[in-house]
């Protein structure tokens, strides 16, 4: 997965960084791409587990080409990489998913650009789907990202099924808030599109879903956005059963509140769809093979766009933004919002 991020504001006296990607090209290594400095100047690159720790960061190469291959294991260390012009702090950079074994919605919210050129900081925010088929390599990579926060959005019947699963020494405080909103039983959804019945995934029936857990269980989006606004809050995890619907919503509504623009939010929203591609891709087998179109299953199991350009037209419409929302519906102050963007944005 690739991700682009601005490094800096362009300055009139200052030779700085205009934007930076970073991509997997491997199990091993990772290439970082930048627009070369005008002046062909060297751009240096430090590495640490931990973006507020830019003093011990470490130097691990230098390159005057516009980009430099890295080595970086893929799943054994959560890597940022801090990328210096030398006239002025450069930001850090990640990539945008972290990559597991057993988990495959795990992302880092950092690195998304404000209306106003500020960026949200990695390392701190994570959205995702539950841990409960993280491996042993999964769960240490978790313990290392010192996550100490979690927020669980499914279903009582859905966490007993699948507990997450963390390493036994990981201490984190696990807040259980279901969404509940109807419920999915697969072989149940299938006996009923054999049926012909199809009135309950119709789109204005998906709609009418993200709309209802978004207003009816507003007090909930409230108790993460105050708990990320606290000084001490450490890195913090929300996450439903797949990351796409649930987590969806709070991610949408984060962004919201610390002035995301909308084409971000919805980027951020639509790219659960290659994450769990692979998991889509193997239950489309299961449903042809028992007479049934996958496609009339889809919505379920990706993150439709319309889905969520409803549910941002729904919060604008009614409730004039959701960042209105948030504060007339889920019990939000200014203040809060304030404490959230010194959290979440760099300076």
């Amino acid at each position: 997965m690739t991700v682009t991020v601005i490094l800096n504001k362009m300055g009139d006296r200052v030779r700085q960084l205009k934007q930076a990607i970073i991509e997997r090209i491997n199990d091993k290594q990772v290439r970082i791409q930048w627009d070369k400095l005008s002046d062909g100047g060297q751009v240096t690159i430090f590495r640490s587990l931990d973006p507020k720790k830019r003093a011990t960061a470490e130097l691990i190469g230098s390159s005057d080409q516009g980009q430099i291959l890295l080595e970086d294991q893929k799943g054994v260390n959560r890597y940022y990489y801090l990328l210096d012009a030398g006239d002025a702090p450069g930001n850090w950079i990640a990539e945008r998913l972290v990559i597991m074994e057993g988990t495959v919605n795990f992302r880092d919210m950092g690195g998304y650009q404000t209306i106003d050129e500020r960026q949200t900081r990695w390392g701190i925010l994570f959205r995702g789907d539950s841990l409960q088929r993280a491996t042993e390599n999964d769960q240490e990579l978790v313990k290392k990202m010192n996550i100490g926060q979690i927020f669980d959005f499914r279903r009582p019947e859905e966490v007993k099924k699948g507990p997450n699963l963390m390493k036994q020494d990981h201490i984190a405080e696990y807040h259980h808030l279901p969404v509940v909103h109807g419920e999915f039983n697969f072989m149940a959804a299938l006996e009923k599109l054999k049926a012909n019945e199809a009135d309950w995934i119709k789109e204005e029936t998906i709609i009418k879903g993200y709309i209802d857990n978004t207003v009816n269980f507003a007090e909930i989006w409230g108790k993460v956005i105050q708990q990320l606004a606290q000084d001490d809050c450490p890195p913090l995890f929300f996450h439903c059963t797949a990351g796409k619907d649930r987590t969806g919503i709070c991610a949408a509504l984060i962004l919201s509140a610390l002035n995301i623009p909308r084409a971000t939010i919805l980027a951020d929203y639509l790219l659960s769809n290659p994450c769990i591609r692979g998991v889509w891709q193997r239950v489309q087998k299961m449903i042809a093979d028992q007479g049934v179109n996958p496609k009339k299953l889809e919505p379920f199991f990706t993150a439709p766009e319309y889905a969520m350009n409803a549910l941002l037209d729904h919060l604008e419409q009614n409730y004039n933004s959701p960042l209105n929302f948030l504060k007339t519906q889920a019990g939000i102050e200014q203040e809060t919002i304030d404490a959230l963007k010194v959290r979440l944005l760099e300076s």
